[in-house]
C-alpha cells in the first residue's frame, strides 16, 4: 500500500485548486498596508463567488520537482457544485480522477484499475481531520470561512495577477502544504489560478481557463459509475 503521506501530496494537487495563497519575499509593502490592501482583494474576489453554486473551468496543471530539469504539464477540467462536491480530472483520457460528494471523496485511477475511498466520518485522529478539512473548504463565502482556514502571508502583483499568499492555519496540513498561492486576476477580480508548494521542495501549479458560472451541471458528474474491476480500498481504515 502506499503511504499515506505520499498519498495526502497527491490529494491536494487534485482538490485544493480553488484555495488560496502568496509569499513572504514578494511583499513589498508594510505589513499594514499589506494587510489593508490584502483584505480589501479578498472582499473583492470574495464578492464574486457568493452567490457561485456551480463553476466548471478547463485547467492546466504544472508539477515542478528538484530532481526535473523541466515541469510535468497536464490538462484537464474541473466542475464545482456548492457547497462542497466537485470533480477534477487530469489528463486526456484522465489518469486521475477526483470526485467529492457531500462527506465521500473517491480517486480514481483508470490506467491502474484502482478506486481510494475517503469518508471524513473515517478521518479519526483530529491531525488528519484538520489536513481533510481543507478538502471541505470549496470556495469560501466570506472572509470569516477564509482566515479560518488560513493565515494571510503576503501580497504581490504581476503584470496579470494579484498573487495572494496564505499559510494553513492546521499543523497537520502545514506539514505537507506549507504555503498556497491564489492567483487572482486584476481585471476582473476573479480566481485565475493557484500554486501548491510541499515541503520536499516540489511545487503545483493550476492554471484556469475558461471558466463559467451558474450553468447547469450534470449531477452524475459527482457519481463514481461503473468501477468494474478496480481495485478498492479506503485507506482511512
Amino acid at each position: 500500500m502506499v503511504p499515506f503521506r505520499s498519498r495526502l501530496v497527491r490529494i491536494p494537487a487534485a482538490l485544493l485548486s480553488w484555495l488560496l495563497a502568496v509569499s513572504l519575499h514578494a511583499a513589498t509593502t508594510g505589513s499594514a498596508e499589506m494587510e489593508k490592501n490584502a483584505s480589501l482583494l479578498i472582499e473583492q474576489w470574495l464578492a464574486k463567488q457568493t452567490n457561485i453554486q456551480t463553476w466548471q473551468a478547463d485547467v492546466v496543471q504544472l508539477r515542478q520537482y528538484k530532481t526535473f530539469a523541466r515541469p510535468l504539464s497536464s490538462s484537464g477540467k474541473v466542475w464545482f457544485e456548492a457547497p462542497n462536491n466537485f470533480r477534477w480530472e487530469v489528463g486526456s483520457p484522465p489518469v486521475t480522477i477526483a470526485i467529492r460528494k457531500e462527506e465521500e471523496l473517491n480517486l480514481l485511477y483508470p490506467r491502474l484499475k484502482r478506486l481510494e475511498t475517503f469518508r471524513f466520518d473515517d478521518s479519526g485522529k483530529n491531525e488528519w481531520k484538520e489536513s481533510l478539512s481543507l478538502l471541505q473548504a470549496g470556495f469560501p463565502r466570506s472572509r470569516a470561512d477564509l482566515l479560518a482556514q488560513f493565515s494571510i502571508s503576503g501580497l504581490s502583483l504581476t503584470n496579470d495577477h494579484h498573487v495572494l499568499t496564505l499559510i494553513p492555519r492546521a499543523k497537520m496540513a502545514m506539514q505537507y502544504i506549507p504555503r498556497v498561492d491564489l492567483l487572482i486576476q486584476t481585471n476582473s477580480s476573479e480566481l485565475a489560478g493557484t500554486r501548491l508548494f510541499f515541503l520536499d521542495g516540489s511545487m503545483i501549479q493550476n492554471l484556469f481557463t475558461n471558466s463559467v458560472k451558474n450553468s447547469p451541471i450534470n449531477r452524475s458528474l459527482f457519481e463514481v459509475g461503473s468501477v468494474e474491476g478496480f481495485k478498492k480500498s479506503e485507506p482511512l481504515k
